[in-house]
């Protein structure tokens, strides 16, 4: 099976664990990965350098390119939205 995890502004170690897990169990794994820069939803927020940064497009690309059977997103608080956005 090929599982995709997706990743936003910071490395998740929950997400790092579970994807050694499947790895080791033989499925294939990839990364989906926005680096948030400059809307990392924690410390730094300027919204006009965001958009202008913003990489959904890279990041849906990168799902589309992995053709998953599995989505998996580790949601926090400050990147729900933005995982449900992509997801859809």
């Amino acid at each position: 099976m090929r599982v995709t995890f997706l990743g936003i502004g910071c490395e998740q170690l929950a997400v790092s664990l579970l994807a050694a897990l499947a790895r080791r169990d033989g499925h294939t794994v990839g990364l989906a990965f926005s680096a948030a820069l400059f809307d990392d939803r924690y410390f730094l927020r300027v919204p006009a350098l965001a958009r202008r940064l913003d990489d959904t497009a890279a990041v849906l690309a990168a799902i589309r390119e992995q053709r998953p059977d599995v989505l998996a997103c580790s949601a926090l608080t400050n990147s729900y939205r933005w995982m449900l956005a992509v997801a859809r």
